[in-house]
């Protein structure tokens, strides 16, 4: 398992840094015949750890910070938390009303919106930012 990460600037600074790269990429992030963001893109390997340490922090230790947002359709959602057994994430979402709870990662990646070639995807933009603060 990675080291801890308790220094919530450094992992602010992190997910800012890999957004940024991303974002660099413009339509080179997105696969060409689908529209859906590229998975290196969409859930980056080093985001999706910090996820996983999250998950696996014990309750008093969790930081509860929204670490990626994903936006689309009916909603939008902040993660803070995801269980690599079952790929499901959990944070906050806002479809009608906002709450806490969790989601499927093959749901959030595969459900078209309304549309051929529009997906859910991340914002690239967006800050880490705790989950009651969302």
């Amino acid at each position: 398992m990675a080291a801890v990460i308790i220094n919530l600037d450094e992992t602010k600074k992190i997910v800012l840094d890999i957004n940024h790269q991303c974002a660099l990429l413009g339509l080179k992030a997105v696969e060409y015949r689908t529209g859906k963001q590229k998975m290196k893109c969409w859930l980056p390997d080093n985001i999706k750890e910090l996820l996983i340490e999250e998950y696996n922090r014990p309750d008093g230790k969790k930081t509860h910070l929204a670490l990626i947002k994903y936006f689309g359709g009916p909603g939008t959602w902040w993660l803070s938390e995801f269980d690599p057994e079952d790929e499901v994430f959990f944070g906050k979402a806002e479809i009608q009303e906002k709450e806490f709870g969790y989601t499927s990662m093959q749901e959030l990646r595969n459900t078209p919106i309304r549309a051929p070639y529009l997906w859910i995807e991340r914002d690239f933009w967006f800050v880490p930012t705790p989950l009651e603060e969302v």
